[in-house]
């Protein structure tokens, strides 16, 4: 039997996580088996299992991926010049974000914190929804902080309160009739730029 190659792998993984992700966005956590995942990819069941033995898995890594890509764009925050710019490169990241929820793993995302029992998974998902996402705004604060853009000297509780705030913004966005409004966004930039 000729050697699989790890490029060879790495792309079967990206192919059952891509179809794994478009199922997740269309149907939320709880409603994809990996029965839908197999017949997406176009693979075998075992080609499928031998990557991933469960949708917590494929879903794990998904929400790690969105991570990182976050991280990205609260890096851009770091080449502002003053605190205002510093605020308006958040805000704008945000409003961007909620204007294409649905193309994020946000919704799928309560989803599953809702449907899955507590367990290692669930620890594994809500600490990337949470503490990651905590420790990325933290480190942006920081940073900032650091390169003179802002002034403050309570970055835990501002990082925590922004967690929340955002979050909040997010369900919203995701599961009330009425999304976050313009002016929900200018209020947090006035808070922003009077407590930074």
């Amino acid at each position: 039997m000729p050697k699989v190659s790890e490029a060879h792998k790495e792309e079967m993984r990206r192919k059952i996580r891509a179809s794994a992700k478009a199922l997740f966005l269309q149907k939320g956590f709880r409603a994809v088996t990996m029965k839908d995942i197999v017949t997406a990819s176009g693979l075998s069941f075992g080609a499928v299992y031998s990557y991933y033995s469960n949708t917590s898995d494929i879903f794990l890594v998904l929400k790690q991926e969105e991570i990182l890509t976050d991280h990205s764009h609260y890096q851009l925050m770091l080449t502002a010049t003053n605190k205002a710019e510093f605020v308006g490169q958040f805000l704008t990241f945000l409003t961007e974000r909620l204007s294409h929820l649905e193309n994020t793993l946000v919704p799928a995302t309560y989803d599953y914190l809702t449907f899955v029992a507590k367990g290692a998974h669930h620890t594994a998902i809500s600490d990337i929804v949470y503490r990651e996402l905590e420790q990325q705004i933290y480190d942006v604060l920081q940073q900032g902080e650091k390169a003179g853009l802002i002034n403050t000297e309570s970055i835990e509780t501002i990082a925590n309160f922004l967690l929340v705030y955002v979050e909040g913004l997010y369900f919203q966005q995701a599961f009330v009739d009425s999304p976050p409004t313009t002016k929900s966004l200018k209020s947090l930039g006035i808070i922003l730029n009077q407590i930074l």
